[in-house]
């Protein structure tokens, strides 16, 4: 049953009265205001819900809007915007809105927000329009999606395809947030200066510099922020973003430099982290790379996944920060291994490794090297370097990193298709479900699926998961999907990576997200 829950301190009606005296319509002044800062990265796209996939931007949108409901530290759905949210069938939901909920200039969010910012969505491809998939009409190529109907000023219906588990909780994924009409003028203006609905609003995006959020004074709902304001500053390496933390001159890193990994909780004596998160990482091989097509290449995708020790590499590299998986999903959702045909190729096996190799440059000679691209301000580096070390050592051929000097240099590199070779991938969870960490990185019909991957048999498997309400013939069919998955390896399953990191002295102690990111509307400096 979903909840709501709402409670307001002192500090928060504090910073109500401080974001009050900013007119919505008009470019802040900042310059008075206590802000934590925090590191963080140049978003890849302008803010719309829709059309971000990368995590710094995701972060942003976030916090500049809300949907219907919002993931509670559990992943349990509450109410945010929404007042109710009625099943009335297997594929049909009545939604009702609160009264007061509104955008950041003072106007109301209307059913009708939330309807032409999902269709906008599709209409418009934007990156993660995927997710509206169970929605009946989606892809018919049609303006508007049938599914959709308004039926008044605050309420609005939803008819799905299908009966799709966890659709409730699918709704507190940022691409459900609505967009302010003004939006329609045009979307890529809009987002680099939105006028969101969340607990937050942008007051100034300095680029590749920093951006920085104040409260919104017109959002009431259940993450109400308890600070004056958040400072994302853009670092170009961890180690610049954790020296400034070191220094006082940062309020909370959520990254700490692999140089530092093995002694971060003794240099930050009592103020580090160390957080299970719903990341999870790998790498990507474009299914149009021609040295990994055909017999030749699923033999090559196997022989490097057995070529590098993914254990040893998390131990001696990483320092336990992050655990290897078992599967294509975070280890909670990863059966045992021996439990999915396959797994078998994750682990290190040299001897296996060569032999498949071998067998492969028997139908086609390989002709390298064997690139794995990152960016080089992520600390990616030094895995990456132990990665492709072991894989030359391994196969005796050559393989080492391509670095990208920034995120979002290396992002645009991805999303334009613009990758020569393999690269570095990570994918968190938009809600707590194994269906989440499939289907929108390895399904055919999907934007979000970087490798090119296409298997019609997976696409199935996944279309009767996702209308399976019995959870053990679920599990059943993304047991099936997983096999595909290994057996095809469109991408190597490396590791779920844990939110490390470290906050300043006169900061308190931060809560986490089920999926391992900060509550940023929680953050407060440390009392006395």
């Amino acid at each position: 049953m979903l909840k709501r829950v709402f409670s307001v301190s002192a500090a928060a009606t504090l910073v109500l009265a401080l974001s009050a005296c900013v007119p919505p319509d008009q470019t802040p002044d900042i310059s008075g205001v206590d802000f934590i800062t925090t590191d963080g990265a140049e978003p890849q796209n302008p803010l719309l819900p829709a059309d971000i996939n990368d995590v710094p931007g995701a972060t942003i949108v976030n916090l500049i809007y809300s949907g219907l409901v919002y993931l509670n530290e559990e992943g349990e759905a509450e109410y945010d915007v929404a007042q109710k949210i009625t099943q009335t069938s297997p594929t049909e939901y009545d939604v009702v809105l609160r009264e007061d909920a509104k955008f950041s200039d003072g106007s109301s969010v209307r059913a009708r927000d939330f309807v032409d910012s999902w269709n906008a969505a599709v209409q418009n491809n934007m990156l993660s329009s995927y997710f509206f998939k169970p929605i009946l009409g989606f892809g018919e190529g049609e303006p508007t999606m049938r599914g959709l109907k308004v039926t008044g000023d605050r309420t609005f219906h939803i008819e799905l395809a299908e009966p799709t588990a966890d659709f409730v909780k699918r709704l507190g994924h940022s691409v459900f947030f609505p967009m302010h009409p003004s939006a329609k003028k045009g979307y890529d203006a809009y987002g680099m200066n939105p006028i969101g609905n969340g607990p937050y609003r942008l007051a100034r995006w300095d680029k590749d510099e920093k951006i920085n959020l104040i409260p919104n004074a017109e959002y009431v709902g259940p993450r109400k922020s308890r600070n004056e304001g958040l400072e994302f500053r853009f670092y170009e390496t961890e180690e610049e973003s954790y020296a400034a933390l070191q220094r006082g001159e940062l309020d909370l890193v959520t990254d700490v430099p692999i140089t530092h990994i093995h002694r971060f909780e003794e240099e930050l004596d009592g103020r580090s982290f160390n957080e299970t998160s719903a990341m999870f990482s790998f790498i990507t091989i474009p299914a149009n790379d021609p040295m990994f097509r055909g017999e030749a290449g699923a033999l090559r995708r196997r022989a490097i996944s057995m070529s590098f020790d993914r254990t040893r590499i998390a131990h001696e590299v990483l320092d336990d920060t992050v655990t290897p998986v078992t599967c294509f999903a975070t280890q909670k959702y990863c059966p045992e291994m021996g439990m999915i045909p396959g797994q078998e190729v994750l682990v290190y096996n040299p001897e296996k490794a060569r032999e498949l190799w071998a067998k492969a440059d028997a139908i086609s000679p390989w002709t390298g090297p064997f690139l794995l691209g990152y960016n080089a301000d992520g600390g990616h580096a030094e895995w990456v370097d132990a990665v492709t070390k072991q894989v030359s050592e391994t196969l005796g051929i050559e393989a080492y990193g391509r670095a990208f000097t920034t995120f979002k240099k290396y992002r645009q590199a991805v999303t334009d298709r613009q990758m020569r070779g393999s690269f570095r991938s990570s994918w968190q969870a938009a809600y707590p479900s194994e269906v989440n960490f499939l289907e929108p990185v390895f399904a055919s019909n999907s934007l979000l699926n970087e490798s090119g991957f296409n298997n019609p048999e997976f696409d199935r498997l996944f279309k009767e998961a996702n209308s399976e309400l019995d959870k053990k013939v679920q599990e059943q069919k993304l047991v099936e999907a997983q096999s595909i998955l290994l057996h095809d390896l469109p991408a190597l399953p490396l590791w779920e990576s844990n939110v490390v990191g470290g906050y300043d002295t006169d900061i308190a102690r931060p809560h986490f997200s089920w999926k391992g990111k900060p509550f940023y509307f929680e953050l407060t400096r440390a009392k006395g």
